[in-house]
């Protein structure tokens, strides 16, 4: 068997979904707090790639009063979920979050370990433009006549 040689960050780049517009999907949210002391909500999401893979990222929506990249992160999650009601009520919950779905962009970042990995750039109410230009299958028309003819009554 012959292959080529890849190092481990060449493998990690190669797992990593394109920068763009995805569909994802909240699998479970926890209410926790921060190292910092803050609350936040952490997410597992499913992220669904155009050949409809899934892939699992991590997400938090931490609330620090006046700091505007993190309650611009809770408000567009909000918007993209449809719990902007919950948002103008000054309060989500875990509860709220889990289950729900939307759009999200998708970037790479290397960690404190040198891996690169996924990351949530920004949740979104627009669709990917793949979405938008896929074509969908057509149906043939069932065929009303009875093959089989039965007269079972039921």
């Amino acid at each position: 068997m012959k292959f080529t040689p890849r190092t481990q960050k060449e493998l990690d780049v190669m797992s990593l979904l394109s920068p763009g517009t995805y569909v994802f999907e909240v699998s479970k949210a926890e209410e926790t707090v921060s190292k910092n002391g803050n609350p936040m909500i952490a997410l597992d999401l499913k992220i669904f790639d155009d050949s409809g893979n899934v892939r699992k990222i991590k997400d938090w929506l931490v609330f620090i009063e006046g700091i505007a990249v993190c309650e611009k992160k809770i408000k567009n999650f909000c918007e993209a979920v449809s719990l902007m009601d919950k948002y103008d009520s000054g309060e989500v919950s875990d509860l709220h979050c889990e289950g729900k779905s939307g759009y999200c962009r998708i970037g790479a970042e290397e960690d404190n370990r040198g891996v690169m990995r996924n990351v949530i750039l920004e949740y979104t109410k627009d669709m990917p433009n793949s979405f938008i230009t896929m074509t969908h299958p057509t149906h043939e028309a069932v065929p009303t006549t009875n093959k089989f003819d039965d007269d079972i009554p039921f």
